[in-house]
């Protein structure tokens, strides 16, 4: 199952987190081994959103928007990495039990970052700086969305 969930997140983004996982990793992982791969993926995906950031700063929208790319994709296997049983009953995490109980909703809000990236993948094929920043401001709401309402401080 993680080597299918990698496959989902595509090339670039694979990579790196094929490297911040340990490759013991099976597609029968334990709740433990579920919460470190998550947590991996969040990692990845927090430091892309800083290459996205600083790429968008230097007024480089192309490398922006193909950054965002590993983003979409990723935001669209979120879910997958929140299987019942890995909260905090599993280990050290900081999801919430909310994420179980408004499932809905908690996908809903994987899918606006998806969508939020998807625009931000757009701007950057178009060279258009100002649709870069606004699709960049309205991925960090999408994230801080997620982040206030299922997980922990």
């Amino acid at each position: 199952m993680f080597r299918t969930r990698l496959l989902a997140i595509g090339g670039a983004a694979a990579a790196a987190l094929a490297l911040a996982v340990p490759s013991t990793m099976t597609s029968a992982a334990t709740p433990a081994e579920m919460i470190a791969q998550r947590q991996a993926l969040m990692d990845l995906q927090g430091a892309t959103a800083t290459a996205v950031q600083s790429a968008l700063k230097a007024g480089d929208i192309a490398t922006a928007g193909k950054l965002a790319a590993a983003l979409h994709s990723s935001a669209h296997v979120i879910p997958t990495f929140f299987d019942k049983g890995t909260g905090a009953e599993a280990g050290k995490t900081r999801a919430l039990p909310v994420i179980w109980e408004k499932w809905d909703d908690f996908k809903a809000d994987a899918a606006a970052l998806g969508a939020a990236a998807d625009k931000l993948v757009a701007a950057g094929k178009a060279g258009d700086t100002a649709a870069g920043n606004a699709a960049f401001a309205e991925l960090g709401k999408a994230c801080g969305s997620c982040h206030n309402t299922f997980r922990a401080r």
